[in-house]
Order: structure tokens, then C-alpha cells, then sequence
């Protein structure tokens, strides 16, 4: 009896540190979004490069959340310097306040956005908002869209990445219908297309699999975690995403 009181103390303390450790990152986090709300100390350094680099090089912009901060410079296009400015975890509107400050500042020639991923995660514990966080997707969008004019640059929507297959514990906060949602989103994106200086990029298409048992879903090549792609899918969509951008500057 002694042992297993001692044990149970022990799990309980485990338990209690564990607990605390978690609340203390929570609430820094809670504090840094209060002080920070759109994280711009993530991308100061970042910025600062960019407004100091003197270069004739057309400059395009990777931008949105971190499906876009993993997005990496794609091989191939000589006379471009390329830059990101992706941070994790933002939803559409995070992206759109942050570009009011940085997009006059960046001075791109192409913004290439990839934005909405976390905006469908909160459909997982807000059912019944598909509606609000459309209709508040699209105001972001166009926002954005007018944004990028306002300072002469040219923007390419990608669409969102398909998922893969949703792990046990993920299926308690991931919505059944999270997936028609990011298509919906992705016709929003598309129907954008050919607009003056705007262009749509169909990641969704290039990644989703054949697999016709498996709708809506990733390939398993392109996999990294639930809510991210790997470098392999990444390397690929840069070889079409290439031949977009060298279309659009021969338009030009």
C-alpha cells in the first residue's frame, strides 16, 4: 500500500509539473499576441534584410503562414531575388493586418500567398461557422488582393494544400466538414484568377492523390504532418510554380 501511495504521489507531482510547465507557455504566448498581435518581431530581421538589400533584381515574396514559410526559393529563376516572409500560425486575418504594415515596405514584384489552413482549423471547435469564417476568408482575400495593387505588385493565390488522412487524436478537433470548407476557399482563390495582376495556382490539384477511396487527400509522398508538406512536394510544386511566374513576366 505504501508503494503504490508513493506511486500515485509521484504521478500526481509529474502531473502537476507537466500541467504548470503547459500554462506557462500558454500564457507567454497569450502575452506575446497581446503586445504583438499580427507578429511583426517575427519578421523584423527579415524586413530588414529585404530594405537593405540594393539590387536590380525583380523580387518576389513568399507570404502567408507557414505553409508559406516552408515554401522554399524555387531553382531556376535567374534574375529574381526571392524572399520570405511566412510565420507560423496565422489565419487570414492575421495576414492581411500584417500586410497593411509590411507590403509598402517590401516593395515586391510578386507576392505569392499561400493563407487559410488555420483559418479552417477553428471549424473544429466552432462547428456551425462556415459561413462567418467564408465569408471572413474572402473579405481577407480581396483586402489582401487590393493591398498588393495598391503597391504595384502582382500576387499569385496558391491554393490550399489537401490534408492527409486524419490521425486518431486530430479527428476530435478536425471537423468532417473542414474539407468542402478548404474547397470552398480554393474556388474563392480560383475565381480570382485573371483578374488584373492577380493569378491562381492550383497546389491542390498537384498534390492531391489518385487514390479514389481517399477523396480530398494528400498523397503520401507529399506528407509531413497532418497540417504540412514535405520538401519533396514542395520541390515539386516549384517546377510548375516556375513556369507561372516566368508566364506572367513574359505577359508583362
Amino acid at each position: 500500500m505504501k508503494t503504490l501511495a508513493l506511486l500515485v504521489s509521484l504521478v500526481s507531482i509529474m502531473l502537476s509539473i507537466t500541467l504548470s510547465v503547459l500554462l506557462l507557455h500558454y500564457y507567454k504566448r497569450y502575452i506575446k499576441q497581446k503586445n504583438d498581435p499580427v507578429g511583426l518581431a517575427n519578421t523584423k530581421e527579415a524586413l530588414k534584410n529585404i530594405r537593405n538589400i540594393n539590387s536590380h533584381e525583380e523580387r518576389i515574396i513568399f507570404y502567408g503562414s507557414s505553409s508559406a514559410k516552408s515554401w522554399t526559393a524555387p531553382a531556376g529563376l535567374n534574375g529574381y531575388d526571392v524572399f520570405n516572409l511566412g510565420i507560423n500560425g496565422q489565419t487570414s486575418s492575421e495576414v492581411t493586418l500584417r500586410a497593411k504594415y509590411e507590403f509598402d515596405k517590401i516593395h515586391a514584384d510578386i507576392i505569392i500567398l499561400q493563407v487559410g489552413s488555420n483559418d479552417i482549423k477553428a471549424l473544429g471547435v466552432f462547428p456551425g461557422k462556415e459561413d462567418f469564417l467564408m465569408e471572413n476568408f474572402k473579405r481577407n482575400i480581396l483586402e489582401i488582393i487590393e493591398l498588393a495593387k495598391k503597391n504595384n505588385s502582382k500576387i499569385i493565390l496558391t491554393a490550399l494544400f489537401p490534408k492527409p488522412d486524419v490521425p486518431f487524436l486530430r479527428k476530435f478537433f478536425w471537423n468532417k466538414k473542414s474539407d468542402l470548407l478548404l474547397q470552398k476557399f480554393n474556388k474563392l482563390l480560383e475565381a480570382q484568377n485573371h483578374k488584373e495582376d492577380v493569378s491562381f495556382f492550383d497546389s491542390y490539384k498537384l498534390l492531391l492523390t489518385n487514390d479514389n477511396t481517399k477523396p480530398f487527400r494528400l498523397k503520401e509522398e507529399y506528407k509531413n504532418d497532418f497540417m504540412h508538406i514535405n520538401k519533396q512536394a514542395y520541390l515539386m510544386l516549384n517546377k510548375h510554380l516556375v513556369k507561372l511566374i516566368l508566364k506572367i513576366e513574359t505577359n508583362n
